[in-house]
């Protein structure tokens, strides 16, 4: 079981990374499974708004496909409802204290705590994060005594890959 950070999705919606596309493509054609929550979601959207990878429409486009690929592929988990999606505050999750705690115990990145805390929801399917995070990807979740969670880092790579299409 994977978890893309949310700068993997938009890099594989943009094209521009083909390890973050090949991780979406593996969903696609039912290799592995994707799980996703409403944080994660709506950190994607907020990525695709702020990415100077996509301009205009591009960005709409974008955020369209991610969401339709999220609906309709069975493999990508979805940890959520849609009213959650709808409500969700991204900043008030950030600042909430079991995340800010959790960050501090774990020597992490507060914003990073709900993707740990999604993976641990997931624990006794080994979950791994892939990140492009790297502060994040130092993280080692067997010095925290959770042997089966894995983080992985993906660098930016400007490699260039076909979009993920259903």
């Amino acid at each position: 079981m994977r978890i893309l950070d949310s700068n993997l999705w938009v890099f594989a919606f943009t094209g521009t990374n083909r390890r973050a596309a090949n991780f979406v493509e593996d969903a696609i054609s039912r290799e592995t499974e994707i799980v996703l929550d409403a944080y994660i979601v709506n950190e994607v959207l907020e990525a695709f708004e702020r990415s100077t990878l996509l301009r205009g429409e591009e960005t709409s486009e974008a955020m369209s496909h991610f969401l339709k690929l999220v609906r309709v592929t069975a493999v990508i988990v979805q940890d959520f409802t849609e009213a959650e999606r709808y409500e969700y505050d991204l900043a008030r999750e950030r600042q909430r204290e079991h995340n800010k705690l959790l960050g501090q115990i774990l020597d992490i990145q507060t914003k990073d705590a709900p993707i740990l805390l999604l993976a641990s929801k997931y624990y006794n399917a080994s979950p791994t994060v892939y990140t492009n995070d790297e502060e994040f990807a130092e993280f080692e979740p067997t010095a925290h005594d959770l042997p089966n969670i894995g983080i992985e880092y993906v660098p930016d790579t400007n490699e260039a890959a076909p979009l993920p299409e259903l």
